[in-house]
């Protein structure tokens, strides 16, 4: 959800559509303050006391990605995403957001990718049976 939040933003300040963009927030205002209160709580959970600035240093790279992606498009930008604030205008609540979001390629400037853990002997078991393997995730910036 920040991901489109911060590509709407980028469009509206890019193409002149700050008032598209100003009602966007307006009638998804409880759905993109949820997603805020989330993304401020993995921040809290995976950095502590770091967490306000890790926070802040993803906001600022996912602009910065989305303004270079804006760059690189060069006179199309605006062409190609205006569109969304139209497809956006079509939603309804906030879950339509949500998994409107889900589905949209938004570009990130962090990549999450999952760890298996080797497995490892139970030594409590008379066979020597592995333990099963574990999958987390890691955030990498």
């Amino acid at each position: 959800m920040a991901g489109l939040k911060s590509e709407l933003m980028v469009t509206a300040l890019s193409c002149k559509a700050q008032d598209r963009y100003n009602a966007f927030v307006a009638k998804f205002r409880p759905a993109l303050m949820d997603a805020e209160t989330r993304l401020d709580g993995y921040f809290r959970t995976t950095y502590g006391r770091r967490a306000q600035a890790e926070h802040d240093d993803y906001i600022t790279q996912l602009a910065d990605v989305q303004s270079l992606g804006g760059l690189k498009s060069g006179t199309v930008f605006c062409e190609q995403r205006e569109a969304m604030f139209d497809e956006i205008d079509a939603l309804e609540t906030g879950t339509d957001l949500a998994h409107y979001a889900e589905a949209k390629d938004v570009a990130q400037p962090a990549s999450y990718e999952s760890c298996a853990a080797p497995a490892t002997v139970d030594r409590r078991s008379r066979h020597g049976a592995t333990k099963s393997t574990t999958t987390r995730r890691t955030h990498r910036a």
